[in-house]
């Protein structure tokens, strides 16, 4: 088999799963209404209920356009399009295909982490008292710093010999406001006499200005000459905010959801700690290191160091 259409009918198989695995109901979970089968493949029965299950997992959009009659009547030709493909990949065999068998094994394994932290969710408290979320702020500080910024003033030029003679104005103390009417040919920039407003480091654009523009030192400060994108540039510091603490109280939304994952994450990793004791789990260390190399030191990583 051709390793590029054993990975299309992979990831056709894994569609057919979900739509099998997704439409049988909890055991002794009731159903809201009475379901009748409206389409039937081999002994695969396609009920009203499991059309309108699958449709409210689609987005907005998508759901708007098989929600007319004539919309789920191609959805549901879709549906037994997909149970046929069950049936003709059984057939032909695929299903027994390794690779096949271990693209499913993926999804499955990620799947079945998804419901775990489905599963978790449920038993962490939906409330949060005020001292607790200050105990982690204040325990988990820098995790709450507002991000360096800078507010700029730009000039690009469409030439390096325009952007040489501005740059020896500059020099000489001519305003940057009159060197910018002179010479910038960004027509935006000349209407904001350059203002950029504040910038994050790393969100600047072009890219090329990031490093530059955080090396400015003081208000007035001014760059030489960078090639971007955009062309030749010549900024100036306007403004320079250092790192900061959020104020505690803005970023509570942002604590509690902290809060909620650190525990989830806790909870799932016991869960598969408990997991891999029932199961036993043993990595050979020493025969990894000899094929892939030895990994970096546990410090440098922030995880423990494995065991061999």
């Amino acid at each position: 088999m051709k390793i590029g259409y054993a990975k299309k009918t992979g990831v056709l198989f894994l569609s057919i799963f979900l739509i099998t695995s997704c439409a049988k109901k909890k055991e002794g979970e009731k159903a809201e209404r009475k379901e009748t089968v409206i389409a039937v493949v081999g002994d695969h029965k396609i009920t009203d209920v499991m059309l309108e299950k699958r449709m409210a997992e689609f987005a907005p959009a998508l759901r708007a356009r098989y929600s007319s009659p004539e919309g789920k009547k191609e959805f549901l030709e879709k549906l037994v399009e997909e149970k046929v493909l069950l049936y003709a990949g059984k057939v032909k065999g695929y299903d027994k295909d390794p690779e096949i068998q271990e693209r499913i094994e993926q999804y499955l394994s990620n799947l079945y982490r998804g419901r775990i932290y489905m599963e978790v969710s449920k038993e962490i408290p939906s409330k949060i008292d005020q001292q607790k979320l200050k105990e982690y702020y204040d325990a988990h500080i820098n995790e709450f710093m507002t991000p360096p910024m800078v507010r700029l003033r730009r000039l690009v030029t469409d030439t390096e010999e325009k952007a040489k003679r501005a740059l020896q104005e500059l020099k000489r103390g001519v305003p940057f406001e009159r060197v910018l009417q002179k010479y910038c040919t960004d027509k935006s920039l000349v209407e904001r006499k350059g203002d950029t407003n504040y910038l994050r480091k790393g969100g600047i654009y072009p890219p090329e200005l990031n490093e530059p523009a955080f090396a400015l030192q003081k208000p007035g400060d001014i760059s030489d000459i960078i090639k971007t994108s955009r062309g030749w540039e010549i900024i100036q510091l306007i403004d320079k905010k250092e790192p900061e603490p959020e104020d505690f109280l803005a970023a509570i939304p942002k604590i509690r959801q902290k809060i909620i994952m650190d525990l989830r994450n806790e909870m799932v990793e016991r869960t598969l700690d408990e997991i891999r004791t029932k199961v036993g789990v043993e990595i050979y260390w020493d025969r990894f290191e000899k094929i892939f190399g030895a990994p970096a030191p546990a410090q440098e990583q922030g995880q423990p160091q494995p065991q061999e």
